[in-house]
């Protein structure tokens, strides 16, 4: 399997801050060890001990939480992968605009697999906070998103 790999040069914006730039390096470094390199001790060792309050209610609060989820989702779909399409930076707040899908075939077609927003906010190089938007865009993955829903892992609220 050919890993997707996310290509911060090509998604940076002129206008970016040093710190928006480092900010960015470090939501790509996360995103590219977990959703496509799946290198879950490396997450572990580099964010393990950060905060990581989780807004996701489907997922168990901090890194644990966000970790349990893709080794479940990895463990029936090795093949998942993340393709970043955007990536905003606000300050604190670097949001990636991506395109997930289950398997290789579906990789690049627009009308297979997940619309994901996330968004971390990162201070003083620690992400503290995660919240996302996921959008199944056919009617499997549509499915999928209901199934997955309505379970409520932590008292943090979506906002």
């Amino acid at each position: 399997m050919k890993v997707n790999k996310i290509n911060l040069n090509s998604l940076k914006r002129d206008h970016w801050s040093d710190q928006d730039v480092k900010n960015a390096e470090i939501a790509i470094d996360f995103a590219q060890k977990i959703m496509n390199d799946h290198d879950f001790e490396g997450i572990v060792a580099l964010y393990g001990k950060h905060t990581y309050k989780q807004h996701n209610q489907t997922m168990v609060d901090g890194v644990q939480g966000v970790l349990q989820a893709m080794r479940e989702l990895v463990g029936n779909f090795p093949d998942f992968s993340y393709d970043v399409r955007h990536v905003y930076v606000d300050g604190e707040y670097v949001t990636l605009h991506s395109h997930a899908t289950l398997t290789t075939e579906d990789r690049g077609n627009p009308q297979r697999g997940f619309n994901i927003y996330d968004t971390w906010k990162i201070v003083e190089g620690e992400i503290v906070e995660h919240w996302d938007a996921i959008q199944g865009i056919d009617e499997a993955m549509r499915k999928m998103a209901v199934q997955s829903a309505g379970v409520v892992r932590n008292e943090n609220t979506y906002f």
